[in-house]
């Protein structure tokens, strides 16, 4: 006689199949960790590995945000992440730029202050931006533009927010202020998102390897 099999909750069924949908699209840029640690020795390597993986969630953020229409020119204008203040990708983001999301394609800029906003569409308000980062959060205000911080090295003001835990990745999504903007995420974006603090689930903890 066959034991029953113990019933999974229906909420876990959803975590695990949007943990699998946006681990799919980490993994197509994600080479093989062992490749990455060859290209940069040592403690390089791991940076150079976590950043690899934090361009990629930008990507994911991207694909998983809705923005509103008068965001855009037109149906093919490229959607601009932009990085204000200390760049901590390096090279990492050229693993992301010109990838394509349905008709548009992402485009990388890096700016140096509030003034060269315009057309960005996600910022990466890198560490070290200082006042040129307040003005801009000033500047911000009631923008359809997703902005996006690493808690590790900036404070979090952001509506979406990256930390690493154990070396895994995590973010918490600050989902009312992004509404109240007109950016919109998607259930199986915020089902993942993390309370701040939260050592828990991560998007990068089912990611395969290869």
């Amino acid at each position: 006689m066959r034991k029953p099999q113990p019933r999974i909750r229906t909420n876990e069924i959803r975590r695990r199949a949007a943990a699998a949908v946006l681990a799919a699209g980490l993994a197509a840029l994600m080479p093989a960790a062992a490749s990455l640690a060859g290209e940069v020795p040592g403690a390089g390597a791991a940076l150079h590995d976590e950043y690899r993986v934090k361009a990629a969630f930008l990507y994911n953020f991207a694909k998983f945000t809705r923005w509103p229409a008068k965001a855009f020119i037109n149906a093919w204008e490229p959607l601009r992440v932009c990085v204000l203040g200390e760049d901590p990708f390096g090279p990492a983001l050229t693993t992301i730029d010109g990838k394509r999301i349905g008709s548009r394609r992402l485009a990388v800029r890096r700016i140096a202050s509030p003034d060269e906003l315009a057309g960005c569409h996600m910022v990466f308000l890198g560490g070290g931006a200082g006042p040129a980062r307040s003005a801009m959060l000033e500047d911000l205000a009631g923008r359809p533009i997703l902005t996006v911080s690493d808690k590790n090295a900036a404070k979090s003001d952001s509506m979406i927010r990256l930390r690493t835990v154990a070396e895994k990745v995590r973010f918490h999504v600050d989902a009312e202020t992004a509404r109240r903007v007109g950016l919109h995420f998607s259930a199986k974006l915020l089902s993942l998102s993390q309370p701040d603090g939260n050592a828990s689930a991560a998007i990068a903890d089912d990611t395969p390897a290869g």
